[in-house]
């Protein structure tokens, strides 16, 4: 289904634009990224919506896509496996929200536990993007943990449903970071070890 849309749109900036063909190998990744994740989003949102989650899954949405592009994570090569894997992500949040009272000694612990990932590991960058130069690391890593603290604030001062989600999602966020690091770490020691 999303193979027919991308050729579809693809073919009409094929017949109205003058592509080059990696202008061209460029455009349909773009366009793959956007129609996979509209169709992920809404695929998701029905499937929470049904449960009475819909409005849950929206602020978790909203404060991933707040952090995501500043501290990167996990990129995987399916459609099927990234839908599976982020209607976990979500569904965690909305369970961790749901069932886990976020006293204070928790939100202390989570709190720093999110600034030290963020100050260590953030960003993580996909291997499908050029490395970024160093200026740009650190400013995404200064995005990421203003974000956490900014979300981490509010909901110290107000207690609104979307921050106490927004500190689930990003502690798993978080989460994901040591993961991807712990992969990457892997993958390189394996290339190590098979180019010996």
């Amino acid at each position: 289904m999303n193979t027919y849309i991308i050729n579809k749109v693809y073919g009409i900036f094929q017949k109205t634009q003058d592509l080059s063909e990696v202008d061209g190998i460029k455009l349909k990744y773009v366009l793959e990224m956007i129609i996979n994740d509209v169709l992920k989003t809404l695929i998701m949102f029905v499937g929470f919506s049904l449960i009475g989650e819909g409005l849950a899954f929206l602020y978790c949405c909203l404060s991933l896509m707040l952090i995501r592009n500043f501290s990167g994570g996990l990129h995987l090569k399916t459609f099927f496996g990234c839908l599976l894997f982020t209607s976990s992500f979500f569904g965690l949040s909305v369970f961790f929200n749901n069932y886990i009272t976020l006293t204070l000694p928790i939100f202390v612990i989570l709190f720093f536990f999110n600034m030290f990932i963020m100050v260590l590991l953030s960003p993580i960058t996909s291997r499908q993007r050029p490395e970024y130069s160093e200026k740009k690391k650190f400013h995404f890593k200064s995005m990421s943990i203003m974000i956490v603290i900014v979300h981490f604030t509010f909901y110290f001062v107000s207690k609104h449903p979307y921050f106490t989600i927004a500190i689930w999602v990003y502690t798993l966020q978080s989460i994901q970071l040591l993961i991807t690091l712990g992969g990457i770490t892997y993958e390189h020691k394996k290339n190590i070890k098979n180019a010996a």
